[in-house]
């Protein structure tokens, strides 16, 4: 039976390729926080998330990128949250690749490549049905912003808060999906629609305090592949 670390209620990427290295414009480099982030107060910490919305450059994307499979002018993405990775020892939730081996999740940081002006369908497979309500000053992040969204087909605006289990928000994007808890011993398809306006590097996070320590912003929270990554867009 499934069940969540948390308090519970009783291939790869759709990818055209895996981007060994794609020279574009307007990408920037990705990485774990560095050790001086982890060891701040959890204060700075949420400040230090909140700040990071402009884009950053470089040259080319790193090999672990994915890049969204297109269907004409649709871009498709393809991920899930996984609740039995375990992040020092630890089992903690993850956005992976949909059929992401451990193999190929050794390289994955979050990194996900779609393209300026095209229709990106983000699909999320969520299999954590624990529940933790959003903080008071991050209770914006239960409506969903920045394009439309459907739970198992049904759509939504926003999500009652006593129901959330994560968020996948990018805010240099304008972007936010809840994630609603998953039932019991099952999942929710969560898709979410939206159409990037401008090249660069974006900062993507779970707003949801679902990690570890005593307010639950350490561990998946503070590592790249696990709770955030980046949204490259290239033109």
């Amino acid at each position: 039976m499934k069940l969540s670390r948390r308090t519970t209620s009783a291939g790869m990427l759709s990818v055209a390729a895996v981007a060994a290295a794609v020279a574009v414009a307007g990408c920037g480099s990705s990485g774990a926080p560095s050790s001086a982030l982890r060891s701040e107060s959890m204060k700075t910490f949420r400040q230090a998330v909140e700040a990071k919305t402009a884009p950053t450059t470089a040259s080319a994307v790193e090999a672990d990128a994915a890049v969204a499979s297109t269907e004409g002018n649709v871009q498709r993405v393809d991920l899930e949250i996984r609740t039995t990775e375990k992040l020092k020892g630890e089992e903690q939730p993850r956005y992976v690749p949909v059929g992401a081996t451990a193999a190929s999740l050794k390289s994955w940081t979050g990194n996900i490549v779609v393209k300026k002006g095209e229709t990106v369908v983000l699909t999320i497979v969520n299999t954590d049905n624990g529940k933790v309500p959003l903080e008071p000053g991050y209770r914006r992040f239960d409506e969903v912003q920045g394009g439309t969204e459907t739970v198992d087909g049904r759509p939504i605006t926003s999500a009652p808060n006593s129901d959330i289990a994560h968020t996948f928000t990018d805010m240099g994007l304008g972007i936010n999906a809840p994630i609603p808890s998953a039932p019991e011993n099952g999942t929710d398809t969560i898709v979410l629609t939206f159409k990037p306006t401008q090249t660069g590097k974006f900062p993507w996070q779970c707003y949801d305090p679902c990690g570890s320590g005593s307010e639950g912003w350490g561990a998946a929270m503070d590592t790249h592949g696990w709770m955030q990554g980046t949204i490259t867009v290239i033109s």
